[in-house]
């Protein structure tokens, strides 16, 4: 599944398979957090105004403004 968040606050929840959270900006417009099971995303820069608490989320995709995309795992994201 895919997840969109609006700016401000935001819950999620993935189930099984692949879940995809995807963000605007690049992976350095956001800092995470973990809190159990759950992860805080908070933005920066591009990113700005998003505060998301997910869980059962396996990667994260990022789409700047010029159009190029990427994807990251969460354990990825969360140990840079």
């Amino acid at each position: 599944d895919r997840f969109t968040p609006g700016r401000g606050q935001d819950a999620i929840a993935g189930e099984g398979g692949r879940d995809i959270l995807l963000l605007t900006g690049t992976p350095t417009d956001y800092t995470a957090t973990r809190d159990g099971d759950m992860v805080r995303i908070t933005g920066t820069g591009a990113g700005q105004g998003v505060d998301i608490r997910f869980q059962g989320i396996e990667l994260l995709g990022f789409v700047d403004p010029a159009g190029a995309s990427s994807l990251m795992p969460l354990e990825d994201f969360l140990a840079r």
